[in-house]
């Protein structure tokens, strides 16, 4: 399940709802206003979450106009009650809900499916960064092909870390239980430069 789907069945469809949807007319800006206030841990620069919904409502070639679209939205919604636009150095946005912490514990917690996905087309995700895009081709055969390549754990220096400030203990655990003696794979993408880079949680190749 997608971590949007998950927020989403904690956000009632009352009249927020709604005055939400009327503002942006758009279902991923919807999603990334509720998405980002309902999981910050603390106020969220106004400048960074306008940019965010104007990028989400796919506004990627101009960023004027994205953030122009971004501070609307949040302007016009002020009074709906789900945030506060606070004052400081510069505006900051206060949510006024949060997830319940079982809804938030499900979202940090790591995935460990190590899932791949291939990608058959021209236009598939394969940009990293919120808002990062472009339309010339990409080489999809180049990730799937990285994304083929199992790795497997070597037990020996893992142990070598058993007690290293890099892991949370939790964190050791995780791994050792989930990924010691089993193959997986890490998922390959682009950034807008077109270079290569493996994503991962606790794992990563260097």
């Amino acid at each position: 399940m997608k971590d949007i789907d998950i927020i989403m069945k904690e956000v009632p469809l009352d009249n927020m709802y709604f005055d939400i949807w009327s503002e942006t007319q758009n279902m991923n800006a919807l999603f990334k206003l509720y998405s980002e206030l309902l999981t910050a841990a603390k106020p969220i620069a106004f400048q960074s979450l306008a940019m965010q919904i104007g990028y989400a409502a796919g506004l990627h070639d101009d960023p004027v106009e994205a953030f122009e679209y971004g501070s609307k939205t949040l302007l016009n919604l002020r009074g709906i009650g789900l945030y506060e636009i606070r004052k400081g150095k510069g505006l900051s946005i206060k949510s006024n809900y949060r997830l319940s912490q079982k809804t938030l514990d499900q979202l940090n917690k790591p995935d460990y499916k190590w899932y791949t996905p291939k990608h058959n087309r021209q236009g598939d995700d394969v940009i990293l960064g919120r808002g990062n895009n472009h339309y010339g081709k990409q080489a999809v055969d180049v990730l799937n092909i990285l994304q083929s390549i199992n790795f497997i754990i070597d037990a020996d220096i893992l142990l070598n870390f058993q007690d290293s400030e890099l892991f949370e203990t939790d964190q050791f655990k995780h791994i050792v239980t989930n990924l010691l003696g089993k193959p997986f794979k890490f998922e390959w993408k682009y950034d807008k430069r077109g270079r290569c880079y493996s994503t991962g949680y606790d794992i990563q190749l260097q």
